[in-house]
């Protein structure tokens, strides 16, 4: 089914969308989608950039661009005018769009449907964004999933404070004007916000990351919340514990999935250091390198929810796919009940003295120090072990002495894995959607530029 069609069929009176103190009805969204549909037909456009600042402008015209069977590229504001420019140069694009579209009183239109929803780019933690396409299927597909595990049937209200750029917001607000529900929006991120439209509706669901999170616990507001939807880095347990405390029937859901891979399992607490039993449409494998079966390796996974590939990448398409099975990426196993356990991304595996160490599992632990505000580790080349493990920290508070923090590790890690070389930087670099730039970081660190 396309997209849009539920959208047209919602009641003309109900509210779709607040953002502030303006609402928009779902008849007032249904002509700016008609007249947007229609500007976009005459000018027999096929692809477009959007490059808009956040806000209702941004998700209307995503919108009449999807109506049309145009395909919206999302281009992100935070990138660089060097990123920018060599996104713009690998794609052959109709137009850009930085405004608002001169819409056309006229609203007659073709519902059409494209080959892709849309086209988005992945974070780039380790290099330049890549396009991957989304298909209508994909994301109605991922609708109905997600509103069953999530126990969202009786949900009123979504409310998706981040950029509309980023997948999560958008599918976020796409979502809940399927489901003919109300979606609240921020052009800007604001904590006390948040909690105010929560008060204000307290039947509703929070789309949000685990910064979000911490920042909504520091405002000392509370609120009734029915469910908070977490995703994008990983969600602390200390933090999930403080949230409990403020919001004690909110149930907290976390969820694991990737651009390409879309939504492959989710967490509801029960085994917190596991990322939850895999969604009811997703099947997986876990395979050596050379694809074959064992208990501790590479996650594959098929999934009705899955991207349709990279865009004019038919070589890295073929290099993420294997015999129809999609690789993720990570190391994994899992247990007898079917909980995920992620050791690590492959591409980070760091061996040291012939062992392999993941860095996330450190990082983690690290992560949970009070004395520590960011921290990242990596693999340094080494003469004795092949690869040294060295642990990147900004501080929150007083540095720690090395002992010290070998110290607070040795009860939860084994020794091979501890950092053996720890340094103070002044500043984390990150990609835009707020995790750490892996590779700028250690570029940065061995060139000396932090």
């Amino acid at each position: 089914m396309h997209c849009i069609t539920p959208i047209l069929g919602q009641p003309k009176e109900n509210i779709a969308i607040v953002m502030g103190d303006k609402k928009i009805d779902y008849q007032t969204l249904q002509r700016d989608i008609a007249q947007i549909a229609h500007t976009f037909q005459c000018s027999q456009q096929k692809k477009v950039a959007l490059d808009m600042p956040n806000g209702y402008d941004f998700l209307k015209t995503f919108l009449g661009a999807v109506a049309a069977g145009v395909v919206p590229y999302l281009l992100d504001p935070k990138w660089s005018a060097h990123e920018k420019q060599e996104i713009l140069k690998n794609h052959l694009l109709d137009c850009i769009i930085t405004a608002p579209l001169n819409e056309q009183p006229n609203d007659t239109y073709e519902l059409r449907e494209a080959s892709s929803l849309f086209v988005g780019f992945t974070s780039g933690t380790t290099g330049m964004p890549k396009a991957y396409k989304r298909s209508h299927l994909s994301w109605m597909e991922s609708f109905r999933v997600t509103a069953k595990a999530f126990s969202l049937e009786n949900t009123k209200h979504y409310c998706a404070p981040g950029p509309l750029v980023h997948s999560m917001t958008l599918f976020a607000a796409m979502q809940a004007l399927v489901e003919g529900k109300t979606i609240h929006l921020q052009t800007k991120f604001n904590a006390k916000q948040v909690l105010t439209t929560c008060q204000k509706y307290p039947n509703t669901a929070l789309f949000v990351v685990p910064t979000m999170l911490e920042a909504m616990v520091q405002t000392g507001l509370q609120a009734t919340i029915d469910a908070i939807i977490s995703s994008g880095a990983k969600w602390q347990d200390d933090s999930k514990k403080r949230l409990a405390k403020i919001f004690p029937h909110t149930a907290q859901y976390e969820f694991f999935g990737s651009s390409e891979a879309s939504y492959i399992s989710y967490s509801d607490g029960t085994k917190p250091d596991t990322v939850g039993r895999f969604f009811p449409t997703v099947d997986y494998t876990i395979r050596d390198e050379a694809f074959r079966e064992v208990e501790e390796g590479l996650l594959y996974i098929k999934s009705p929810m899955i991207f349709s590939g990279y865009v004019d990448n038919p070589k890295a398409t073929a290099e993420i796919f294997h015999n129809g099975w999609l690789k993720v990426g990570d190391i994994v196993t899992v247990d007898e009940t079917g909980y995920l356990t992620i050791k690590g991304r492959a591409k980070n595996r760091i061996i040291s003295g012939g062992l392999n160490i993941f860095p996330e599992e450190i990082e983690q632990l690290l992560s949970n120090h009070l004395a520590i505000e960011e921290v990242m580790v990596c693999g340094l080349e080494d003469r004795y072990w092949g690869e040294k493990v060295v642990a990147l920290i900004q501080w929150s508070h007083q540095p720690l002495t090395y002992d010290a923090l070998k110290h607070y590790c040795t009860r939860y890690l084994a020794v091979y894995k501890f950092p053996r070389e720890i340094v103070t930087v002044p500043r984390f670099y990150y990609t835009t959607s707020g995790k750490i730039a892996r590779q700028k970081m250690k570029e940065a660190f061995l060139c000396q530029k932090l």
